[in-house]
């Protein structure tokens, strides 16, 4: 078997997943463990493994549940080997896939696993190679109909591009060529009044899509989107995007509530910058920047007080005076340029 084999195990049992892993790693595989279906979720989002195996019991209905979304959700892209006991082999999931031959039951010696391995790569490989160009390229952009498939698709077959702090993604009055996902980082999209005065009217974090502008007809950039902290972006052509959405109709009709979502968002904000407080306004652009970055409630945001500002609708001068009466009533923590959070409850109920 060649090396270099990126393989998901998933499983409950210490004992299961250590001597599985032991023949693995000694095969020169790469092994990446999760002990739920949720932590496996979040390892196939972010680290597209060539193989799955499923050890956890589906004895019961939520396990096996489990495995039915899992497999929904990845098993058209990444084969899937269920680790099953001899106790297990009544189970519903494994006699509806015992026809497949997807499954191998443990205990199992090394050459019986690399064996199932070789034979479930083998089988893909030829199941690939057997299917002609076009009709393939046909079926995978048919597949794709949901939010959930464009995402795959894009972890798949995007163009990957880096962009450090500060610098632009795409700049306003440039032509729209590509839609883009944020793989990870934070993206700010923006505009400038005829004063030079900057409004930031969204923030992207990983696993949001941006720059939709250009869905029939060639189109301008209307505004400007620039990385605030060092970023990996994906993106595809418009001429692309617009094929994708042609094949799908519930892949178009997701995405336009994904799009209505987003613009009742920012027309919620608008009512706020219009009749909030500062305070208000101030309060909730911290948290808002701490839902974009991620953070727990322990860490520091770091962020310019320019951006805060341009968010929140407000000068830098009033944002200052908010940040020091927010610090003074021990909401916030303030260190130079980093604001940590003391008491989320609280700053929500700012009025």
């Amino acid at each position: 078997m060649r090396g270099n084999i990126k393989i998901l195990l998933i499983a409950d049992s210490i004992q299961l997943r250590s001597s599985t892993q032991k023949i693995l790693t000694d095969s020169d595989c790469e092994v990446l463990i999760a002990e739920s279906s949720s932590d496996a979720i979040l390892e196939l989002k972010l680290s597209k493994p060539d193989l799955l195996f499923w050890g956890i019991s589906m004895r019961n209905s939520n396990s096996y549940s489990a495995y039915l979304a899992l497999q929904k959700d990845f098993g058209a892209h990444i084969p899937i080997i269920i680790i099953t006991s001899l106790l297990d082999l009544n189970a519903p999931g494994i006699i509806e896939n015992s026809l497949n031959e997807n499954y191998i039951t443990y205990p199992f010696s090394a050459k019986a696993l690399l064996d199932k391995i070789n034979n479930t790569l083998s089988k893909v490989k030829s199941a690939k190679l057997t299917v002609p160009t076009n009709n393939f390229k046909s079926r995978k952009l048919r597949s794709i109909t949901s939010l959930k498939d464009l995402l795959y698709y894009f972890r798949t077959e995007a163009e990957e591009i880096d962009i450090i702090k500060n610098k632009p993604v795409y700049k306003e009055q440039k032509h729209a060529n590509y839609v883009y996902l944020v793989e990870s980082g934070l993206v700010k999209i923006h505009r400038m009044d005829e004063y030079g005065k900057q409004l930031i009217t969204g923030l992207y974090k990983p696993n949001e899509f941006f720059g939709f502008y250009s869905f029939k007809e060639i189109s301008s950039y209307p505004e400007t989107a620039t990385c605030l902290t060092t970023s990996k972006l994906l993106r595809i052509s418009n001429s692309k995007f617009q094929e994708l959405l042609s094949q799908s109709s519930n892949l178009s009709l997701e995405l336009a509530q994904l799009l209505s979502d987003k613009l009742s968002q920012l027309k919620n904000h608008l009512l706020e910058m219009a009749y909030g407080s500062v305070l208000k306004k101030t309060s909730n652009t911290i948290l808002q920047f701490a839902e974009n970055i991620e953070n727990k409630p322990h860490q520091s945001i770091k962020i310019c007080r320019n951006d805060l500002a341009n968010v929140a609708g407000i000068s830098t001068e009033s944002l200052i005076r908010s940040l020091s009466f927010l610090k003074k009533e021990r909401l916030i923590d303030i260190n130079g340029r980093d604001i940590k959070i003391l008491n989320y409850h609280k700053l929500q109920l700012v009025r």
